[in-house]
């Protein structure tokens, strides 16, 4: 299940930073909101799948 977290955090961590460009310093609403609710969640998968797999490895 750790991988799956990871492979998800990798992929959140994609969309928050395509998103923090698209939103001109947080200026347009709707990737702003985007790239706001991606990166906390993208961490939130990044320490779930650090519970079980080698610092190493994530």
């Amino acid at each position: 299940m750790a991988w799956v977290y990871l492979v998800f955090a990798g992929l959140l961590e994609i969309v928050w930073a395509f998103f923090m460009k698209k939103s001109l310093g947080f200026t347009v609403l709707a990737p702003s909101v985007i790239t706001i609710t991606s990166m906390p969640t993208s961490f939130g998968l990044l320490s779930l799948g650090f519970r079980t797999l080698p610092l190493g490895i994530a």
